[in-house]
């Protein structure tokens, strides 16, 4: 991920994902780009702090969702995700919580639409030189 931050308060934040999941029946593989808008905001002289932003999913591959004729059928470029979290830093440890979540939607393909949403709660543990 590549990450600029204008001022204190905002980022944004670009991305490439890689991402593979087995199932009963196969390997499904995921390859997407991100683009996110980062809030922050800090408490306690900048210690605590709480953060949220909107992610953009606008090109995605998926392996696992074929149309009628066999051939993988890509998400939306409209599909979305987000984040919010606690985050606590000291000048030695820097610590986060964050719940993350993605929503890929997909092209109605068989009479049928489809949306794959994946959430996760991530915990961040880290040291770093000053801030």
């Amino acid at each position: 991920r590549l990450t600029f931050s204008p001022t204190d308060w905002f980022s944004l934040r670009t991305g490439y994902t890689m991402r593979a999941q087995a199932t009963e029946t196969a390997t499904q593989h995921w390859k997407f780009a991100s683009v996110s808008g980062i809030f922050r905001f800090s408490f306690v002289g900048g210690a605590v702090g709480t953060f949220f932003g909107a992610t953009l999913l606008p090109y995605s591959t998926y392996t696992g969702h074929l149309d009628n004729t066999g051939e993988p059928v890509s998400p939306n470029p409209t599909s979305m995700g987000g984040e919010a979290g606690l985050e606590f830093n000291t000048r030695y440890l820097s610590t986060g919580l964050t719940y993350y979540v993605e929503r890929f939607t997909f092209p109605i393909t068989n009479g049928a639409e489809r949306v794959d949403q994946f959430s996760a709660l991530r915990l961040r543990l880290g040291l770093q030189l000053g801030r």
